[in-house]
């Protein structure tokens, strides 16, 4: 009996042995594909499937390439394609002005990219996590109006009622994706087999009438604020500057007639002129109370920058003249 007993129970133990094995490799081939599949089409590396982030957000890996250090004096700027070289000199004439007034190294991290609102800003900002800025500026204002051309009923908060918000937002809740690429993976396989982008079969100019951005704006400004107090980092914010002229049309700034010098982008582009218009100065006000309830800075570039062709290629993008303006007005809070 007893006999029976032991050979029984030296069985089970073998068995669960066996099972555990399997669990192990199946954990390890489905890790390995995992990492693979990251590397091969999503320019991750095998070896650190963190780096998929990059993906997303390639302006991120400026800072892998250029890690923070105590020598320099780090800014970072948060913001979308105003701060972005393509689109103008503001980057430049910051550096300019900075380099007049102080002798210390300094290093800019410019993470504007085109058609990013405050959400993108929030989740680089998170991901940047390790890296120690002593100046964080952020710019946000006009693409977060684009959120608003969805119905109510549409539209999220978290601006998860745009596809690309479902992609990104997942990748700051794997802290573990530097070690290991098999969480992220099996949410990201389900997200591809059950969602798809269908963001044109919503959007609509007309519900840009109702401004529904505000408290989302708003929110993505604290949630910046409160990592900056975490990180001991100063935060500077600032009201959006735009020019809209009077007699603004499309046809009209198609033809090249309007107060702008390039004419870059229509207004359309965001929305229609009257629901941009209150749309923007929604949005100042809101960036204005958040720097008062967080005691922050705030830098009122909004009316800061003369409205005309000299400063203004279209309702937001900068002339050299208007960038330089742009970089003067803040230079004295970027400086150590």
């Amino acid at each position: 009996m007893r006999t029976t007993i032991n050979f029984l129970f030296l069985t089970f133990i073998s068995n669960i042995k066996l099972i555990l094995v399997n669990i192990v490799i199946l954990f390890l081939l489905f890790e390995i594909s995992s990492r693979l599949y990251l590397s091969l089409r999503r320019e991750s590396k095998f070896l650190d499937p963190s780096r998929v982030t990059e993906f997303y957000y390639p302006e991120l890996n400026s800072c892998r390439k250029k890690p923070t250090t105590q020598n320099e004096h780090n800014i970072l700027l948060l913001g979308a394609s105003v701060l972005n070289p393509s689109w103008g000199t503001v980057e430049e004439e910051i550096r300019n002005a900075l380099k007049e007034a102080t002798t210390k190294p300094f290093v800019i991290h410019n993470m504007g990219m085109p058609s990013h609102t405050s959400r993108d800003s929030l989740i680089k900002y998170k991901l940047l996590k390790g890296n120690h800025f002593d100046k964080v500026l952020v710019y946000h204002g006009i693409n977060e109006i684009r959120m608003n051309n969805y119905s109510e009923n549409r539209y999220k908060d978290d601006y998860s009622h745009i596809h690309w918000y479902r992609i990104v937002d997942p990748i700051t809740q794997y802290p573990e994706l530097s070690y290991y690429a098999t969480p992220f993976m099996i949410q990201h396989t389900w997200f591809k087999l059950t969602t798809r982008d269908n963001d044109q079969e919503f959007e609509n100019k007309k519900y840009g009438s109702k401004i529904k951005t505000a408290t989302s704006l708003s929110s993505n400004l604290n949630a910046i604020a409160d990592i900056a107090k975490a990180r001991q980092e100063n935060l500077i914010l600032c009201t959006f500057a735009t020019h809209i002229p009077p007699n603004y049309s499309q046809e009209q700034f198609n033809d090249h007639k309007l107060d702008y010098d390039k004419h870059l982008l229509p207004i359309e582009a965001w929305g229609y002129a009257e629901n941009v218009k209150k749309s923007l100065i929604v949005h100042n006000e809101v960036v204005q109370d958040v720097s008062k309830e967080n005691g922050v800075t705030c830098i009122d570039l909004s009316n800061l920058i003369p409205k005309s062709k000299l400063t203004f290629d279209d309702p937001c993008h900068l002339t050299n003249q208007g960038s330089r303006i742009f970089a003067r007005a803040i230079v004295s809070e970027l400086l150590p």
